[in-house]
């Protein structure tokens, strides 16, 4: 199979699953809100996801530079060239800097890749675990079936503002009744 295949069928599979996921926390949380607050909530909990997501993205990659600069630094069998360049661009190495490297280096820095991704790999595994731990307080809660609405738009507001007026009215109507 060929490497480009592959990814693109893991990508598609890891898109689809994690779509799946949020779906059905954004529609518990629509669900269990008033209908006026459906919005800033649903705001909220995509906001907060984002940002999950972004953090999870920074720590990731902290934790891999900083593995794979201090294990690069550590190689005896790479030069001093190779390493500096090493150290400018440790994410994006590039292949073909790996490929004119000797094959003794290259599994060197292969197998410093690796470790650095398991570091990163025990971090992301903590994490779930915690995940997981914090699943089991979640409570069971029924959807609810009745269909909550909401009035929005112009129309409401003018009612709402004719409303307010009459009741305007009717208190000064009151309060003229009230001093005779």
């Amino acid at each position: 199979m060929p490497v480009g295949l592959a990814l693109s069928s893991i990508k598609s599979l890891r898109g689809s699953v994690q779509a799946q996921i949020f779906k059905y926390h954004s529609i518990a949380l629509q669900n269990h809100t008033e209908a006026q607050d459906v919005a800033s909530a649903t705001a909220t909990f995509l906001f907060t996801r984002n940002s999950a997501t972004a953090l999870s993205v920074v720590f990731g990659g902290a934790i891999f530079d900083n593995q794979l600069s201090t294990l690069v630094a550590e190689l005896p069998t790479l030069s001093n060239d190779i390493k500096q360049m090493l150290r400018t661009s440790l994410t994006s190495t590039d292949s073909s800097l790996v490929a004119k490297l000797p094959a003794t280096q290259q599994r060197v820095l292969i197998k410093a890749h690796a470790t650095a991704l398991q570091d990163m790999w025990i971090f992301y595994t903590c994490a779930a675990a915690v995940g997981l731990v914090a699943s089991l307080f979640i409570k069971h809660k029924a959807l609810r079936t009745e269909h909550q609405s909401l009035e929005q738009g112009l129309d409401n507001e003018k009612e709402g503002a004719e409303n307010a007026r009459g009741s305007v009215k009717a208190r000064k109507t009151d309060s003229h009744s009230n001093c005779r």
